[in-house]
């Protein structure tokens, strides 16, 4: 599943340079390295922390520490972002404004899935989530230059966003639903 999702981002990539004007191509590659730096000032590569306390629980205690860590990636991004966009969209002039609600939309999707795949791995659950990884990043870099061969209306950054941000939320589902045995 991993090596079909690297591959997947390679056919992604080849259908956009296919589909899309270069300027459009140019800015999806920027936005997609700025969404993947940002996750780490939202993160604070907190995970590592995390691992060793899941690790450490008792089956009755992880889904605390699981909790918390929500908390604390919740109260993240309200107290991130924000700057973060100040610096992106009016200081730097980076970030086109009008991909802001993206950025947000699938910055915090694309953290919690990964921050989901970590706790997945840390609970010896590898196989799930590698399918979320799958789900997540592989299964619209194939759909998006199917969508865009079929039809010309498709042929847009929109409809890569929204592909994105719907393998994001599908992700996030299953992955919860691979944690329903657990004693919320």
């Amino acid at each position: 599943l991993q090596g079909l999702t690297l591959l997947s981002k390679a056919t992604m990539m080849f259908g956009l340079a296919k589909y899309l004007p270069v300027e459009e191509v140019g800015r999806f590659g920027l936005f997609f390295a700025t969404i993947n730096l940002a996750m780490y000032a939202v993160g604070m590569d907190f995970y590592a922390f995390s691992a060793r306390e899941i690790l450490s629980a008792s089956a009755e205690g992880m889904p605390r520490i699981v909790r918390n860590q929500l908390a604390l990636h919740l109260a993240t991004y309200l107290v991130v972002i924000p700057p973060l966009l100040l610096l992106l969209v009016f200081t730097f002039g980076m970030l086109p404004s009008s991909l802001v609600g993206w950025f947000c939309v699938l910055l915090v999707l694309d953290h919690l899935g990964q921050e989901l795949q970590r706790v997945l791995v840390t609970l010896q659950r590898s196989s799930h989530a590698a399918l979320i990884l799958f789900v997540r990043q592989g299964i619209w870099g194939l759909g998006v230059p199917a969508a865009m061969a079929l039809t010309s209306k498709n042929r847009n950054l929109e409809s890569v966003f929204v592909v994105w941000a719907l393998c994001g939320v599908i992700g996030l589902l299953l992955g919860v639903w691979c944690m329903r045995d657990f004693a919320w």
